[in-house]
């Protein structure tokens, strides 16, 4: 994901006198190019669009505001910047525009802002509903009231920490491949990467896994949350389409052979995909099984996003209850 945002640098500069960069963006490798990645993500990314801006007004206006669904609208603010940048990005490089180079720097830190606040986001919202099955007496009673909206402003607040920092540390070119002997840029981008590799992605992972442990260990009898499919499903797109390129530009600081473009270039189309797929996830998550043939759409993501869990058949004690109020003169065992 770090290394998605050089492509704006690249983009802008076509119609500058930097063969270098030109020269590097008109790679080809086995008829594999930036023209293919572009013209497969900008529909992509068009429709994301869409789609975020759907869910964020039905979420707005028709949902109920739970504590997840204040996490969804912040994440879905953030992929729709993501997917915003890829496509103006993209638009940009298909056409030779040309960009001023403050509309350039400004994007870059808008990126960077978004991208990292989706991943903390993520994390945040799996983490809690991790432990809030795994411990519902100590969060019910320790959780503070104003907690959601309270970790959703030190999160934007972080990412916009890390985006000036990495803005200040690698000017002028941020975050660039060809900026590297810039020892303050290349030492923050390493770090953004540690903090990413090290700490976010393996509390995701460890989260979605321990609420698939529990979906699976959970009587047949029980409805289980569709929240935790939702979130499972996020984490797995999450992995695959950030988590693996995100490692090997990390491990490709030490090994050369790994700076393949066509990686480079897959990880700006997966990048792309994975902020513009979010509500294909929640309609479909909340689609599945449906008893009604029509409902509005608001429905499937009030389904998607459903924390609680309901049983479908009585269980011993609640039907032994009801038999005592039926027949109160009879001892039941």
């Amino acid at each position: 994901m770090t290394e998605a945002i050089t492509l704006s640098s690249h983009a802008i500069t076509m119609k500058t006198n930097d063969t270098e960069l030109n020269n590097w963006l008109q790679i080809r490798s086995k008829g594999f190019s930036m023209e293919i990645v572009a013209a497969l993500s900008i529909p992509i990314c068009f429709w994301g669009l869409i789609g975020n801006a759907t869910v964020f007004w039905l979420l707005c206006s028709k949902v109920k505001k739970t504590t997840f669904v204040v996490y969804v609208l912040n994440l879905i603010i953030a992929d729709f910047i993501v997917a915003t940048y890829f496509l103006i990005v993209f638009s940009v490089f298909l056409t030779s525009l040309y960009v001023s180079y403050y509309f350039s720097r400004a994007m870059e830190n808008i990126y960077s802002l978004s991208s990292n606040a989706s991943i903390f986001l993520l994390t945040v919202t799996c983490f809690e509903r991790y432990f809030m099955v795994s411990f519902p007496l100590c969060y019910q009673q320790h959780r503070p009231k104003e907690f959601t909206m309270n970790v959703c402003c030190i999160i934007w607040f972080w990412s916009s920490l890390v985006a000036l920092t990495l803005y200040v540390s690698c000017y002028p070119k941020l975050l660039s491949s060809h900026s590297e002997s810039n020892s303050f840029c290349h030492g923050a981008s390493i770090f953004e990467s540690i903090v990413q590799l090290m700490f976010l992605f393996p509390i995701m992972a460890f989260s979605a896994l321990s609420l698939f442990i529990r979906m699976q260990k959970r009587p047949k009898q029980r409805t289980k949350s569709r929240l935790d499919t939702t979130l499972i499903i996020m984490v797995i797109l999450s992995l695959v389409c950030i988590f693996t390129f995100q490692t090997r530009y990390f491990i490709s600081n030490w090994v050369e052979a790994l700076r393949n473009p066509i990686l480079f270039q897959l990880s700006l189309l997966f990048d792309s995909i994975k902020s513009s797929i979010s509500p294909l996830v929640y309609f479909f998550v909340g689609n599945w099984k449906r008893q009604e043939a029509t409902e509005p759409m608001h429905k499937l993501l009030e389904r998607a996003l459903n924390e609680k869990e309901s049983t479908d058949t009585l269980d011993t004690k609640t039907l032994r209850m009801l038999l005592c109020m039926v027949m109160p003169g009879n001892r039941i065992r």
